[in-house]
């Protein structure tokens, strides 16, 4: 078993290095939160917390090679007998990059989960709730709006709605994620004459973001002693072009729609007290051509540290 589970290991550090190392891998990974909302069908009669924090470090690799780093906190309380759970998310961010630095909270989120079906290999569960952006998006230096990459927040609430299922040791997510409105954030090409840096990064004055649909794919692997190795695929469809305002009017962007692919891989260590230690990478492998909404990544890795009671 542990000679097949290093197999596994070296296999999918084997495709993760070859991505990375593709052109196509440059474009990025595009995630409004949708991705990683809730748990998805993750809530399982076999699990009792009544309680469970998760402190997480992620580190991620942007537009422009820019570094970003957001210390995240998740929170989940049990409810309605173990069959459902209210959860909600804050994360802190810094980003540098070569047109400056920024830091402050990331966007609020927050909703509940419910195992509407529930049986030893089997789980159907239901998720709905939003995020409250932390600000409009509209963070500056020297007076110049700077680009959605550089922004902590998306600055528009969004509604999440979504459905998951545990079938043995496959895991299966559908979502939903409708943005309301446009955000303030005040980022064209045209205030930043002479900077050939600025003029690299996608235009989002005023940026309308399109509403997002998600399918997720996860395979577990077990490990021994009670660690897990899991694999996945995650889809993302941007279903209407984003929308900015440039010279007084509103334009749809051409080729901001469309479908990002994410591959991942994640491994989960076993810890006393009902606690475990998670590592995550994730990268892409199919992007939008225009991504105006700053959330495009060569890859993401995260170190989790979660407790349970």
């Amino acid at each position: 078993m542990k000679q097949f589970l290093m197999q596994i290991i070296r296999l999918f550090l084997i495709i993760f290095a070859f991505l990375i190392s593709a052109p196509s891998f440059s474009q990025g990974c595009n995630d409004a939160g949708i991705c990683t909302f809730g748990d998805f069908g993750t809530i399982h009669i076999q699990q009792k917390q009544q309680i469970k924090t998760e402190i997480s470090y992620i580190f991620g690799l942007g537009e422009q090679q820019n570094l970003i780093n957001t210390i995240q906190l998740d929170q989940r309380f049990s409810v309605f007998k173990d069959r459902g759970q209210i959860f909600f998310r804050l994360p802190f961010t810094y980003i540098y990059g070569n047109l400056g630095q920024t830091t402050g909270l990331g966007d609020v989120t927050a909703g509940m989960e419910y195992a509407v079906f529930q049986k030893e290999k089997l789980s159907i569960t239901t998720i709905a709730g939003g995020k409250i952006p932390s600000n409009n998006a509209n963070k500056s230096i020297e007076g110049k709006g700077l680009p959605m990459a550089y922004q902590t927040s998306l600055g528009t609430y969004d509604l999440i709605l979504g459905a998951g299922a545990i079938i043995a040791t496959w895991r299966i997510g559908l979502a939903y994620q409708k943005p309301f409105g446009t955000n303030e954030n005040i980022f064209l090409h045209e205030f930043w004459p002479n900077n050939d840096q600025a003029q690299a990064y996608f235009e989002s004055n005023r940026l309308k973001r399109g509403d997002d649909m998600m399918l997720r794919l996860d395979k577990s692997f077990s490990a021994g002693k009670n660690n897990r190795l899991d694999a996945g695929l995650l889809a993302v469809y941007r279903l209407q072009k984003d929308r900015i305002t440039r010279d007084g009017e509103t334009v749809s962007l051409d080729k901001s729609d469309g479908i990002t692919l994410n591959a991942s891989l994640s491994y989960t260590i076993s810890l006393e007290n009902n606690g475990n230690l998670r590592l995550l990478l994730a990268a892409p492998v199919i992007t939008r051509k225009y991504r105006a909404d700053g959330l495009t990544r060569t890859f993401v890795f995260s170190l989790t540290y979660a407790l349970g009671k």
